[in-house]
């Protein structure tokens, strides 16, 4: 599979987006699969052309707060923070986590992950917390106890309150 610049990546969303092509006849034309195509423009639709800058860039404090409190605006159901592949000693701390439509607060559809700290967050919603959603390494938790209860056990969100 070739790798493809930053400004490939753009160019081939924007031109899904223009609607000028579907996902799989666009992906066949430039030589991906089309699930790779799909997470592009997932991303793009997330943070603009700003997710395919390359690893390691520094974002602003705001620009990542911006990020946590407009993630999920378009209720694609893959809720306010998602965790993706073998992910390795994230933490994710001392955040206001606010689900929208899709009640989803984290989604890690993913077994293979370690080392991750998660702790001190507030979760909250225009619901009542036994309807959030907790999605963690494939399993899907109803309500922030069961959740809470269940990441206590990896020493995960032995703080992090729902209100």
């Amino acid at each position: 599979m070739a790798k493809f610049s930053p400004e490939e990546k753009v160019k081939a969303v924007k031109k899904y987006l223009a609607g000028s092509d579907g996902v799989k006849r666009l992906a066949r034309s430039i030589k991906v699969h089309p699930s790779v195509l799909q997470q592009w423009i997932k991303q793009y639709k997330a943070v603009g052309e700003k997710a395919f800058e390359k690893r390691y860039t520094r974002y602003s404090l705001q620009y990542k707060l911006d990020v946590f409190n407009y993630n999920d605006t378009k209720d694609q159901e893959s809720g306010q923070i998602e965790l993706n592949y073998d992910t390795r000693n994230n933490v994710i701390t001392n955040n206001q986590i606010y689900a929208s439509n899709s009640r989803i607060f984290i989604s890690n559809n993913f077994s293979k992950n370690t080392g991750n700290k998660l702790d001190y967050n507030q979760y909250y919603g225009e619901f009542i917390q036994n309807n959030g959603l907790w999605q963690w390494k494939r399993k899907t938790y109803t309500g922030f106890s069961p959740y809470q209860v269940s990441m206590n056990q990896e020493g995960n969100e032995q703080h992090s309150v729902f209100s």
